[in-house]
């Protein structure tokens, strides 16, 4: 029996590991991103201020009692030009390979958007990298929309 509840820091290790090995797949996708391993103590301090914060959401699925994903979301203020206040900003999803396409990700949003609402919020938004396939489909499907492209380039 699966269940989502919010993290805490008992979860940290997993959290963090769980990110590591998201980075890396970011990583295989393209070398702007680094390495999970070059980053893991940064994300270690990351998440152990936002597991403490309230405007933090960091939401873990269970499995008999094994963590097998992560679902890690905050209020942000929005940018002036937009028409909303602040928003619900999705950071990071991770599931377990073999947990994946089973609706985790739904039940994920489903607590997102009901906590979020409570606080006034009705807008989500999140970046997903153009190369990760899967992950575009599945908001997609979720019902986001494609807004912006962010672009980089190398100089040289």
């Amino acid at each position: 029996m699966i269940k989502i509840r919010k993290a805490t820091l008992d979860d940290l290790d997993t959290v963090v590991s769980f990110c590591v090995k998201l980075t890396d797949i970011h990583h295989a996708f393209n070398d702007y991103y680094k390495p999970g391993k070059d980053i893991e103590n940064s994300l270690r301090e990351t998440y152990t201020q936002d597991l403490m914060s309230e405007e933090v959401l960091i939401l873990v699925a269970e499995d008999r009692g094994k963590i097998i994903g992560y679902f890690d979301t905050a209020i942000k203020y929005a940018e002036k030009f937009k028409s909303v206040d602040a928003v619900a900003y999705i950071y990071d999803v991770f599931i377990l390979p073999e947990y994946r396409r089973k609706g985790l990700l739904k039940q994920f949003m489903d607590i997102a958007i009901k906590a979020y609402k409570e606080q006034g919020l009705n807008v989500f938004e999140l970046r997903v990298d153009v190369n990760n396939k899967d992950a575009m489909n599945a908001w997609l499907k979720m019902g986001f929309q494609n807004w912006q492209i962010s672009m980089v380039k190398r100089i040289q």
